[in-house]
């Protein structure tokens, strides 16, 4: 009897051990699907109170022409609100800029992926599936190219399934859709152009390492601030746009949607106790 106690009290701690260790490792410590996750970096600007904003995108612009990355990918996560096979429901989104894709270095499973083109204003509505959304919703049938699904109410064609393990770029929340930033398509109509900033991720050039680029990025920053301040800002709104600093950290693991820093400590009392 003793001896299938200890046995069961084993197995029960074992268990736990391994419960918590996954929980670490998908909210802590894996890296996002990519090519090389660790030369990828957030930028970030910091406001008076320390608190982190998104880059806009003639900020971004100033950046890429600086040719400092060797790539810079400005994204969104919106939830949205998707028609699949007539099944009306809520999905996460991930709405990239440009060459997202190349900086990311992921590759299609079937048809193509989003590029420049796609992002321009005018462009077609068109959307790349998750590849678990593909096997999920289409069975992998390989005609999915050219389908339709609806996003908030507008037509999307399907022009290809990113690769498997590409979830996005965001802890905790997969993406099922991948769609252009540029048109703005998700969002209502009478929002679009006002959102004029993003999440941005940059690839280090493989001959940098980080604290090269921040130590070049931020003798550059009070000027890329001038250049691009938003000619609608009141003089309050541009003396706090002109303060804020610029922040350079290691993204390997993706956007933090606050997940992390809520259950970092948590969980690893959690694996000491186990």
């Amino acid at each position: 009897l003793l001896f299938g106690l200890t046995i069961g009290s084993l197995a029960l701690g074992i268990g736990a051990c391994t419960a918590v260790f996954t929980l670490l490792d998908a909210v802590i410590l894996r890296p996002i699907h990519v090519s090389n996750p660790e030369r990828l970096v957030q930028l970030s600007s910091l406001d008076a109170r320390n608190r982190a904003g998104y880059i806009g995108f003639t900020a971004r612009d100033l950046i890429d022409q600086a040719d400092i990355f060797a790539g810079t990918c400005a994204f969104l996560t919106p939830q949205v609100t998707a028609t699949i096979e007539r099944d009306i429901r809520p999905m996460a989104a991930l709405a990239l800029s440009r060459r997202c894709f190349d900086v990311l270095g992921v590759r299609a499973a079937a048809g193509r992926l989003l590029d420049a083109a796609d992002d321009a204003p005018g462009a077609p509505n068109v959307a790349v599936l998750s590849y678990g959304l593909w096997q999920q919703e289409f069975s992998g049938a390989p005609d999915v190219i050219g389908r339709m699904v609806s996003i908030e109410g507008e037509p999307f064609t399907v022009v290809g399934v990113a690769e498997p393990g590409f979830d996005g770029l965001q802890v905790g929340f997969p993406a099922r859709l991948i769609i252009p930033l540029g048109p703005q398509a998700f969002m209502p109509a009478t929002l679009r152009r006002l959102a004029l900033s993003a999440n941005l991720f940059a690839r280090l050039p493989e001959h940098l390492s980080l604290d090269q680029v921040n130590v070049r990025l931020q003798s550059m920053w009070p000027q890329i601030l001038k250049e691009s301040v938003p000619p609608e800002f009141q003089p309050a709104q541009r003396d706090a746009y002109l303060a804020s600093r610029l922040a350079i950290t290691a993204a390997a693991t993706g956007l933090d949607s606050s997940l992390r820093s809520r259950f970092r400590i948590p969980l690893l009392a959690l694996m000491a106790i186990a």
